[in-house]
């Protein structure tokens, strides 16, 4: 029961997770900053955090619906947690390179 409701909270925080890229993504095209080396690198990771954490999340819901080991799903959501956190992570970078070129 555990794991499902980490499943659902995992899931809802995917979804945040990608429209909040896809938003720095539309505004770094408006602000003509996508192309600058630091910026698409970090932009970059956060895509690859979400896509492993996306991966772990379906994993997990393998592992759900085969009804595993309890373990074994919660390792699963354990690591697509740390990718989201590496994602978010990535949002930060993203965000203090760009307060550099333009100081609000």
């Amino acid at each position: 029961a555990a794991n499902f409701s980490l499943f659902i909270k995992n899931r809802n925080l995917l979804d945040v997770a990608n429209a909040r890229v896809s938003q720095i993504d539309q505004t770094l095209r408006t602000l003509k900053l996508i192309d600058r080396e630091d910026i698409e690198q970090y932009d970059t990771n956060a895509h690859e955090s979400l896509v492993s954490a996306k991966a772990a999340h379906e994993s997990a819901q393998t592992s759900l619906s085969r009804l595993d080991n309890p373990a074994v799903t919660a390792q699963s959501l354990k690591n697509s947690f740390d990718h989201l956190s590496r994602a978010y992570d990535s949002f930060f970078k993203v965000s203090e390179a760009v307060k550099k070129i333009l100081p609000l």
